[in-house]
């Protein structure tokens, strides 16, 4: 099976999909989350698995190590980022 990986936190579009993942199969859920985010996003703690890292470039570094696809959603001017 697949996991999914994403930015962590259950705001938004990210949150709305990893919490239809996690009630699929909640062990298959990992949010990557930079700490300072997690107040300014006013986001709970992430479905699933939960990695907090320092910061935006450790987070990128995590996901792209781990993962074997990406799929991205429409999002803001950090979506565009990370993209690039």
């Amino acid at each position: 099976g697949y996991s999914m990986l994403y930015g962590g936190g259950r705001c938004g579009l990210m949150g709305e999909v990893s919490g239809a993942a996690h009630d699929v199969n909640p062990a298959t859920v990992v949010g990557i989350i930079p700490e300072f985010l997690r107040p300014t996003e006013g986001c709970e703690a992430s479905y699933g698995h939960d990695i907090t890292v320092d910061t935006m470039h450790e987070r990128m570094q995590l996901l792209t190590h781990r993962s074997k696809a990406f799929i991205a959603l429409p999002g803001g001017y950090g979506t565009l980022a990370e993209l690039l």
